[in-house]
């Protein structure tokens, strides 16, 4: 039975996430399969493990830190978010599997290894600033990321939930394609940019469709767009 297999690490800046796979569940059980990762080695090989027995319906969704050359692990106490998961070639783990990665910079991560490493079909995302670190590094590039509060990082955090919890639900409840799953976070994410500034051009509604425009805009689909995973 085609499944979505869920890789959360355990971190409280990516605890907002869950409002993804509490929905689902509430939802799908039997649909959902969720592994919270923890900061330790037998956590990550039994990660893995997991991984490796998924079948080939499955699609495996990451929840989390990443970069252009890895996805992190857990980040707990002070330990440092550059924990990593699975990092450079690891990705082949993922070989004839089907994922979406949700956590920064996973396109470029996919553009640099999925062809190679044989995946099935894949989804990523430019930069997702969440955190205001990441806020902070954005505004070294560019003056349109001065004056994004906390608030609207708040505010941005559940549109992503939104956005990513009710296009999974529509591929369980329509049998979409690859393709339709990708569609659906872009068309829900320009539906959710137009209500924001009919509602109000203010700038914070104008920087909370900045954010949300990135997220669509620099998302990317790689593979075969016509499997279909719940048929």
């Amino acid at each position: 039975m085609a499944k979505i297999f869920f890789i959360h690490p355990i971190d409280k800046t990516t605890d907002f996430l869950s409002g993804i796979t509490n929905f689902l569940f509430s939802k799908y059980k039997d649909y959902i399969d969720l592994y919270r990762l923890e900061d330790n080695r037998d956590s990550i090989a039994k990660c893995l493990e997991l991984i490796n027995s998924c079948d080939i319906d499955t699609l495996i969704v990451f929840l989390g830190h990443g970069s252009s050359n890895c996805l992190c692990g857990a980040r707990i106490g002070t330990a440092s978010v550059e924990h990593f998961f699975i990092a450079e070639e690891g990705l082949a783990i993922f070989r004839g599997k089907n994922i979406l990665l949700l956590s920064c910079r996973s396109e470029e991560y996919l553009n640099c290894y999925s062809d190679e490493l044989g995946l099935r079909f894949s989804i990523g995302f430019g930069d997702i600033p969440t955190e205001s670190e990441e806020i902070e590094h954005l505004q070294r590039i560019s003056a349109e990321y001065d004056n994004i509060t906390e608030h609207i990082l708040n505010e941005f955090k559940e549109h992503i939930v939104n956005v990513i919890k009710l296009s999974l639900a529509d591929i369980i409840d329509n049998k979409l394609t690859a393709l339709d799953l990708y569609n659906r976070i872009k068309l829900r994410i320009n539906k959710k940019i137009s209500i924001i500034l009919l509602e109000n051009r203010n700038e914070k509604n104008r920087k909370i469709a900045l954010l949300l425009y990135g997220l669509k805009t620099e998302s990317k689909l790689f593979g075969d767009s016509k499997i279909n995973l719940f048929n």
